[in-house]
């Protein structure tokens, strides 16, 4: 997919969640970072945006581990992210 395209389909996903907290982090992070994003990164994030918010917020507490092959770079770095937005204890 061209990278203006994903960008755009990014920035829909990223505002239109279904949990009041996956949309503040999505956005913030979109808002952060995602002009200096590389081609495969922006497609790591598009991925990370296409999964449940239930399941997102479960990995992000480390409620529950995400999956291995859910974890990662830029899994890590929005977890990152959501740790200094949030100030969540336990994530890590």
């Amino acid at each position: 997919m061209e990278t203006s395209a994903l960008k755009k389909e990014i920035k829909f996903r990223a505002t239109r969640r279904g949990l009041k907290e996956t949309c503040m982090l999505f956005e913030g992070f979109v808002n952060a970072h995602l002009e200096e994003l590389s081609a495969q990164e922006l497609e790591q994030f598009r991925d990370l945006t296409l999964e449940t918010d239930q399941d997102l917020l479960i990995w992000l507490i480390e409620e529950k581990p995400a999956p291995a092959e859910k974890q990662t770079e830029m899994f890590l770095r929005v977890k990152e992210f959501a740790r200094g937005l949030f100030k969540v204890k336990g994530v890590s």
